[in-house]
């Protein structure tokens, strides 16, 4: 959750996929015939079959399959560490204060889940390939990484030397000279003036689509910071729908008020720009009130809605159901909303998610006019 606020949703469903590899029957049935027949602990058995699978991936032909073995030992050793009540102490990354250039070898998805920009320049394996979750999160992200360098080089470079990467061309440079720290220097300045205009372009280049008689907008569907960032950058008309589910899955305890006003003051903010163009004030942005239910728990409503297990989610309390059940959830988060277009100028527009009856929609009405 905590990335999908950052690079948007299809990225950081890779951890949803680790989620279902813990839910495996094949995975939990062995480990428990372990517990049972060789009287092991849990951690025990786990992590035995975990390797069995993580090994039998590795050993197929197709390199793409082949990858995930990485996140079969990532999920795993994560699960292990809660069930022996301790986590191994790891350095971590997302704390650094200064710039570096990480090198490894290997980075599982959760580590590189927890990599910075700002600190984080660039990220060196001798493990893993383009197609691997890791590159694929850290292209997300902006951070330049070559994969497969020479295992050699872990005892060669050590902490604190100077390197220069060229993640383009596939060069890494250890100890580079003054020369190649210039042409890198140069390089760098060339992309970003490169994507600035680009980002120009898109702002200045876009004319309005028209249909017969009728203006057409492009809106951006987000769901995240970032998200509602790169639509004002590339030049979206408005927001057709902002997803709150980004607030909720990302806390262990229910957001009130006071908190979901600062981040959606935030996403609306990073909407608008720096700048603040009134021009930008008059799109529309859509926002939709938490659509919750049975098909998307959320640890931080579970002490307001309770665990319910539905035959069917979409018929169940879901939704708008889910607020006119527990009216202060509605109360809460129409009014963050309401206070965070004041303070920025949005021109809100708030979408309620599976009404059904015209008696659940005058009763949002009212809430939403009190």
């Amino acid at each position: 959750a905590d990335l999908q606020s950052r690079v948007g949703r299809e990225q950081s469903a890779i951890f949803d996929a680790q989620a279902l590899m813990l839910r495996d029957p094949a995975l939990l049935g062995a480990a428990l015939r372990m517990i049972e027949g060789q009287r092991i602990d849990a951690a025990g058995a786990l992590a035995l079959v975990g390797e069995q699978q993580a090994a039998a991936l590795e050993a197929l032909d197709d390199p793409l399959i082949a990858a995930r073995a990485v996140d079969v030992r990532d999920a795993i050793s994560r699960a292990i560490q809660h069930l022996g009540g301790k986590t191994a102490r790891r350095q971590d990354v997302g704390e650094l204060d200064h710039p570096v250039i990480l090198v490894a070898r290997e980075l599982t998805p959760s580590d590189t889940a927890q990599l910075r920009p700002a600190t984080i320049l660039g990220i060196c394996t001798t493990q893993g390939g383009a197609t691997s979750h890791s590159a694929i999160l850290a292209r997300a992200l902006s951070i330049p990484a070559l994969a497969g360098l020479d295992e050699a080089a872990l005892s060669v470079i050590h902490s604190g030397d100077l390197l220069g990467l060229d993640a383009e061309r596939g060069l890494l440079y250890h100890l580079p000279s003054p020369g190649v720290r210039q042409q890198l220097t140069q390089r760098i300045e060339v992309q970003r003036q490169e994507r600035s205009t680009r980002v120009a372009a898109a702002q200045q280049g876009q004319g309005p689509v028209v249909i017969g008689a009728r203006r057409i907008l492009l809106l951006a569907n987000i769901g995240s910071e970032a998200e509602a960032e790169s639509a004002r950058q590339w030049g979206a008309e408005g927001i057709g729908l902002l997803r709150t589910e980004f607030l909720f899955a990302s806390a262990s305890t229910l957001p009130d008020e006071e908190e979901q006003r600062r981040r959606y003051t935030g996403v609306f903010r990073a909407f608008l720009g720096d700048s603040h163009d009134a021009r930008r004030q008059d799109l529309p942005f859509v926002v939709r009130t938490l659509d919750a239910g049975a098909d998307k728990p959320m640890p931080s409503l579970a002490s307001v809605i309770g665990e319910t297990v539905e035959a069917n989610p979409q018929l169940g309390v879901r939704g708008i159901r889910i607020h006119l059940a527990h009216r202060q959830l509605l109360e809460q988060q129409l009014g963050a909303l309401l206070r965070a277009a004041a303070e920025t100028g949005i021109n809100l527009h708030i979408m309620l998610p599976m009404i059904t009856t015209v008696e659940e929609l005058n009763a949002a009405r009212a809430i939403f006019e009190r």
